[in-house]
């Protein structure tokens, strides 16, 4: 497994971003999608029929941020 060490920077870039996502409002949604992976898996209901799929980012509502 590789580790990555981040820079103070980066640190400071990431929490900078978490807590702007964390406001409420429409311009809230781009500093909130910045900060999840391109990677990201998600699976809305894992107790009923469904499967993991990747998060798509145009799905992110403002109205989330109210």
């Amino acid at each position: 497994m590789v580790t990555k060490q981040f820079s103070d920077t980066e640190i400071d870039l990431f929490v900078e971003s978490y807590f702007d996502a964390q406001t409420s409002g429409k311009d809230k949604v781009e500093a909130f999608n910045s900060t999840l992976s391109e990677s990201l898996i998600g699976w809305s209901n894992a107790a009923w029929a469904g499967a993991p799929k990747s998060y798509d980012k145009a799905d992110t509502d403002a109205d989330w941020f109210l």
